[in-house]
């Protein structure tokens, strides 16, 4: 086979290799001028790119923008809403515990009154019942006082009981009569003192009745004289016509 000659290659060529011949002296050089610097390949920018700051990385499109700010515009006419609400619940809150606690001391007020009205009543009661306990004491003492001169004033009408018994006497089996009072009752009796030859005069006598008893019936007559001489001589002639 024949050779074909070729054409050397270019330094300057485009397809050329641009790598250094040595690579170790190149490297060292590199590191001690360039240890501590960092490069950064930027992108060129076009000239058909937005002008201004909107168009940096840092900030967000102009559509996207106008979403944020519709949100949080919404997310805060919700929260307003919200504590208006929240303010109107608790609002009306305050406002039922307000009316709560004025009925409350209503209440309260009411009750310390009965309470005071009570005790008003239990000190009029314990007035009453120390009053009422001083009058029963009071009683006590005239009841025992009116007991001694009841039994005083019985001894007295048993006495005089007794006195009148002894110039008293009862005339008995005599009928009775109509409209009957003192001055026929002693028409009767002196009657009965002329039968037996004894003058009987109404100064003699202290009193003159009939006693109680059934209707038809001859009740006994009962003459008191206020000298016992007189009453000793009447039953002395009634008995002498039976002695012999």
């Amino acid at each position: 086979m024949s050779r074909i000659p070729r054409t050397p290659t270019s330094k300057n060529s485009l397809w050329g290799s641009r790598s250094e011949s040595d690579l170790s002296t190149t490297a060292s050089a590199r590191n001690s001028g360039e240890s501590n610097v960092t490069t950064r390949n930027k992108r060129p920018r076009m000239n058909s790119s937005p002008e201004g700051p909107s168009s940096s990385p840092g900030f967000p499109s102009g559509d996207l923008r106008t979403d944020l700010l519709n949100m949080l515009s919404d997310w805060k006419r919700d929260h307003d809403r919200r504590l208006d609400e929240w303010k109107i619940s608790l609002d009306d809150t305050l406002s039922k515990l307000v009316t709560e606690v004025t009925q409350l001391k209503k209440e309260c007020q009411e009750i310390k009154n009965t309470n005071r009205d009570i005790e008003n009543g239990m000190k009029f009661m314990n007035e009453q019942h120390e009053e009422l306990s001083s009058k029963v004491k009071n009683l006590e003492g005239q009841k025992k006082v009116n007991s001694e001169a009841i039994n005083n004033l019985e001894t007295k009408i048993q006495g005089l009981q007794f006195l009148s018994r002894v110039a008293t006497i009862e005339v008995r089996n005599i009928p009775h009569y109509d409209s009957e009072n003192f001055e026929s009752l002693l028409s009767i009796l002196t009657r009965i003192g002329k039968e037996l030859d004894l003058t009987i005069y109404s100064k003699e006598l202290r009193d003159i009745y009939r006693l109680p008893g059934k209707p038809g019936t001859a009740r006994p007559i009962v003459a008191e004289f206020s000298c016992v001489h007189t009453r000793n001589e009447l039953l002395s002639r009634v008995r002498k016509p039976m002695c012999f």
